[in-house]
C-alpha cells in the first residue's frame, strides 16, 4: 500500500488570490502572506480524496513528532464546507468545500505551457489552477491543528471574476478615430464614382 503524502497538487477553483504580491486582512505588513481559497466542487471526488489524503498524513504526522503520540480532541483540520459559510461572498462558496493556504514564500505561477505568468491580470480569483499545497500539523498554546501550505499554482483556464471584477474587453467596443472613418468615406465615395462611371460607359 502507498504511504499517503501531506503535499498534494489538485485542481481547483481560486478564491481570493493573492500570488504575486503578500497580503494581509488587517494591513499588518508582518503578517501579509501570499494566499489562496481553494474551492472544489463537493461532487469531485477525486480532488477531495486527494485532500481528505493529505489532510490524514499531516495527522499522523502531527501525532508522532508534535502531540505526543495521541490526535487532540480539539484538533482543527482546514478542509470546510461551503454551504455553512456566511457573508456576502457565501453563494461563490454553495456546494463547494474550501480551504485556505499561505504561504510567506511567493509561489511560482505559470501558464499551460509552463512558462511564468508575469502579467497581474491574466489570473484571477475565479481562475480554474492547479496548485499544489503541503498540509502541516502545529500546535500553537491549547490550539492544534493542521494548517495547509501554498506551494506552486499553474493557470489552467479563466473563469468567471468572483468578486465582479470585469475585463474592458467585455465592456467596449472599438472606437475608430476620425482619420480611419475619413479614409472609409473617401473610399467609399470613390468606389461609387467608379460604379457610376461604368454605368454611364455602358
Amino acid at each position: 500500500m502507498t504511504k499517503s503524502s501531506n503535499r498534494i497538487v489538485i485542481q481547483c477553483k481560486a478564491g481570493y488570490l493573492h500570488c504575486f504580491e503578500p497580503y494581509s486582512f488587517t494591513n499588518n505588513k508582518e503578517l501579509a502572506r501570499f494566499m489562496v481559497t481553494a474551492m472544489v466542487d463537493k461532487h469531485d471526488k477525486k480532488q477531495i480524496a486527494l485532500i481528505k489524503s493529505g489532510i490524514e498524513a499531516a495527522i499522523e504526522e502531527g501525532k508522532k513528532t508534535v502531540w505526543n503520540g495521541k490526535i487532540p480532541a480539539n484538533l482543527y483540520t482546514p478542509l470546510q464546507d461551503g454551504d455553512m459559510k456566511e457573508g456576502k461572498d457565501a453563494s461563490n462558496f454553495a456546494d463547494m468545500y474550501y480551504f485556505v493556504a499561505k504561504s510567506k514564500k511567493a509561489p511560482e505561477v505559470v501558464d499551460q505551457k509552463l512558462h511564468p505568468i508575469y502579467d497581474k491580470s491574466a489570473i484571477y480569483s475565479g481562475c480554474i489552477v492547479n496548485a499544489s499545497f503541503t498540509f502541516v500539523p502545529y500546535k500553537a498554546g491549547f490550539n492544534c491543528g493542521v494548517t495547509a501550505l501554498l506551494g506552486n499554482i499553474q493557470l489552467v483556464r479563466a473563469g468567471k471574476n468572483l468578486y465582479g471584477r470585469t475585463h474592458a474587453k467585455d465592456e467596449f467596443s472599438v472606437i475608430q478615430d476620425d482619420l480611419e472613418e475619413s479614409d472609409k468615406t473617401e473610399e467609399d465615395d470613390m468606389d461609387a464614382d467608379d460604379l457610376m462611371d461604368e454605368v454611364k460607359q455602358e
